[in-house]
């Protein structure tokens, strides 16, 4: 999903969030999060470009287009948020709360988007899953065939 679509995903959430609960902290933090948590397809950039190149211009071309070959995507990962959503659970600061809410919504609504459009099987979003069975492998891990 494009960031554009995050953004309003996540201004939406967080102004929700900030009625019903009051709490600017945890609402401006769910807003950044559930943007910057796709910092993480520039781990994927920098892997396939063998160096840390901030070629923006490039970077959205090839993650727009499927040029790149590899799909880590860290953040992007059930097992990931769990572990944040733990974490959160047990320090109870709201900086933490408010990053788990935004990673866990991002995540979220790519899953829907990607399954519904059928650009992605909902077992990709597993970091354990890509590694061990699609070995990372981008062409794998998205726009699977209808014959899968």
């Amino acid at each position: 999903m494009k960031i554009q679509a995050h953004i309003i995903y996540s201004c939406g959430l967080s102004g929700i969030l900030f009625f019903i609960i009051q709490s600017w902290l945890i609402s401006v933090s769910t807003f950044i999060s559930g943007i910057l948590i796709d910092i993480d397809h520039l781990v994927d950039y920098f892997i396939n470009e063998k160096q840390i190149k901030f070629d923006i211009k490039d970077f959205f071309y090839k993650c727009e287009n499927n040029k790149l070959l590899t799909a880590v995507l860290p953040f992007h990962s059930y097992e990931f948020i769990l572990l944040l959503i733990l974490i959160s659970y047990f320090v109870k600061d709201s900086i933490l709360t408010g990053i788990s809410i935004g990673f866990s919504i991002h995540l979220l609504i790519d899953v829907i988007a990607g399954v519904v459009k059928k650009v992605i099987k909902i077992q990709n979003y597993s970091i354990l899953y890509r590694g061990f069975v699609l070995k990372f492998q981008y062409s794998k891990t998205f726009y699977f065939s209808q014959n899968d």
